[in-house]
């Protein structure tokens, strides 16, 4: 490799031909090594926490004493460069960074910090003197007119070297726990035993429960629990199931005793075009006029009691929806049987609300976006959650309740 007389890399001294791409080829390897090693910086810092018992501040003096070798090497590195040949820079530098590690490697298996500390800084300074070199050595092996051609490609690989070495380092902390789980001891599963334990009867039934209790009664009547025989108008429930339990589904609100609605918290697709925006529920928490379930739930209030369960997998708001039902329940989740056992006291809605429920779309636009459960004045705090005993009406007057009900039809016939 051609150099001047202080031993620095002249333009006159051009690497060409076959040496010269087998040369460059190498030293882009080292772009790429310099890149991988600086990228696996940050989650080293959580594998020195995992080896020593350290506070923040400490567990930041790894990044630091990397990272300030930048700092104080440079120019001693520029200097080292402009009086010995590139290669042997080079060599200088790989010998450096090969030192430092295994100064780490010595001070992980010694338990010393401040030891790994200086293998960090050794390795660091080997990489400054790597990279202040490395630049003119690209430039010079080979055409000048296409330098800057070559500059590009090795830092090309240096970057992608930095992006690959933050995936490995991520996922090597991922499969770490993996393993401290056991999660790769018995990697062979049996389908046919998979099927008997996951949908054994205990498991399932033990679902079923949590089905059942972690419904939240949010308004309570006397209309519950619902007997055998009720008639019952359905919006939203399975017609064959509700008959499963005793009820007598008909077709009209003004030929029952009770409705029972089934919605689900109001949304919009304010994003259509957008992968993730396609995908997920945006938009209003209301029901207004117009909706298809809003307004079939007020035509059912005109006629009978209403009961209606929402499903809440976004915080509705259910001023309107309040003031139209006898009976209120949310849930997050739960079969048309989960819903039916606690309607007819053979469960128990025991679940609180996880989230307030707001009273209006004004307290929403108007809450901290930072700051959970802050709309002003809401409908139903977070926590909340009415409880009834087992089988036992709110106010002990529930069937005289139904009994007044069918006589007012009875006279208005």
């Amino acid at each position: 490799m051609a150099a001047g007389a202080n031993g620095g890399v002249m333009p006159d001294g051009m690497m060409k031909g076959r040496r010269a791409g087998a040369a460059f080829a190498v030293v882009t390897c080292l772009f790429f090594a310099w890149g991988f090693i600086t990228a696996l910086n940050d989650p080293l810092v959580a594998a020195v926490k995992g080896i020593f018992t350290l506070t923040r501040l400490e567990a930041q003096l790894v990044a630091f004493a990397f990272f300030i070798a930048y700092g104080l090497m440079s120019f001693p590195a520029a200097g080292l460069v402009a009086r010995v040949r590139p290669v042997a820079a080079i060599l200088c530098a790989l010998a450096l960074m090969t030192a430092g590690c295994l100064i780490m490697l010595a001070a992980a298996n010694l338990a010393v910090f401040p030891l790994v500390l200086a293998g960090l800084f050794v390795l660091a300074s080997g990489i400054t003197i790597l990279q202040v070199c490395a630049d003119p050595l690209v430039a010079a092996l080979g055409d000048p007119a296409r330098s800057h051609f070559r500059l590009t490609l090795s830092q090309t690989f240096n970057s992608f070297a930095t992006f690959l070495a933050s995936i490995l380092g991520a996922h090597r902390r991922i499969m770490i726990s993996k393993f401290e789980l056991g999660l790769f001891d018995h990697p062979f599963v049996d389908p046919a035993a998979a099927v008997r334990i996951v949908g054994n009867a205990d498991f399932r039934a033990a679902a079923d429960d949590v089905q059942r209790r972690a419904q939240v009664l949010l308004k309570d009547s006397d209309l519950l629990p619902l007997r055998p025989g009720t008639r019952v108008y359905v919006h939203g429930l399975d017609a064959a199931t509700v008959r499963a339990h005793g009820l007598l589904v008909v077709d009209q609100p003004d030929q029952a005793q009770v409705a029972l609605f089934r919605l689900t918290t109001p949304s919009e697709v304010l994003h259509p075009n957008h992968f993730f925006g396609s995908r997920q529920k945006e938009g209003r928490l209301d029901f207004r006029d117009g909706d298809p379930d809003y307004e079939a739930l007020k035509a059912a209030a005109a006629k009978t009691p209403v009961i209606a369960s929402i499903y809440l997998d976004r915080p509705a708001i259910l001023t309107n929806i309040r003031d139209l039902t006898a009976v209120l329940l949310g849930n997050f989740g739960a079969s048309d049987d989960a819903l039916l056992d606690v309607l007819m006291g053979k469960a128990r809605a025991e679940g609180h609300l996880p989230f307030e429920l707001p009273s209006s779309m004004a307290a929403v636009k108007a809450q901290q976006p930072g700051r959970p459960d802050d709309s002003a004045a809401p409908l139903y705090p977070v926590g909340f959650g009415i409880h009834r005993a087992k089988g036992r009406g709110a106010g002990g007057c529930r069937r005289s309740r139904l009994r007044r009900i069918n006589k007012n039809r009875e006279m208005t016939a």
